[in-house]
């Protein structure tokens, strides 16, 4: 790996089936190449075998934007999240600081009782369904409007981050969402209807009464 971040900034990484112990062949017909011209021709004629890629871009530090390099200093060694989430990950872990740190030098770290934030932050993360909406919401209608000064605040990304949390955490316990801790990763998107009514829900609570909300039609993420 190191070799090739060396020589070049974007890889592909063939994707297998399976597990790490297991192999398993990917269906054709779960690949989804939108092929054209000649590759398309040589695909019908030669009867080849598709191959599914996944294209890494390689970025370093100096790079990125430096409000980027401020908030990424905030976060694990290895954190695997959606880049548009970046700043409001920064936002919640430096909450999370806040409140346990003070503990830590009482020897009885723990998490704080009857704080939203610290309860129901992982559980946005776990979720896809809300992770997906609450990653669109937070691009269209805070940072994308945001300054050079605001995108660097530590302090407005931990504000912003209680916010979000506090309007979703109502969502998720209501009978209508569905949530089960025991399938706290589960997705709904086998289900239309189901799926569009959790996505509806967030949107709501995340855009209620909101100065920055923005009447946007919805579309998938990229």
């Amino acid at each position: 790996m190191s070799t090739c971040l060396k020589s070049q900034n974007n890889i592909k990484l063939k994707i297998q089936g399976g597990s790490p112990f297991n192999s398993a062949e990917i269906n054709k017909d779960d690949i989804h190449n939108n092929r054209s011209g000649v590759s398309y021709l040589a695909k019908i004629f030669t009867n080849t075998k598709e191959a599914s890629f996944l294209k890494v871009t390689f970025r370093t530090a100096e790079a990125l934007e430096q409000d980027t390099r401020d908030h990424l200093e905030c976060l694990p060694s290895t954190c695997f999240i959606q880049k548009k989430m970046l700043h409001l990950m920064s936002g919640y872990r430096n909450y999370a600081a806040e409140q346990l740190l003070p503990m830590q030098s009482q020897g009885n770290m723990k998490k704080p009782p009857n704080n939203i934030m610290m309860s129901c932050f992982n559980k946005i993360i776990d979720c896809l369904d809300i992770l997906e909406v609450v990653a669109q919401v937070w691009q269209e209608d805070y940072f994308a409007p945001m300054g050079a000064a605001t995108k660097r605040s530590i302090v407005e990304m931990m504000r912003l981050a209680e916010d979000f949390a506090t309007r979703i955490y109502p969502v998720i316990f209501s009978d209508s969402f569905g949530y089960s801790a025991n399938r706290r990763t589960e997705t709904m998107a086998g289900d239309k209807q189901k799926y569009q009514e959790r996505r509806d829900l967030i949107f709501c609570a995340l855009r209620f009464n909101s100065t920055k909300a923005k009447q946007k039609q919805e579309r998938p993420l990229e």
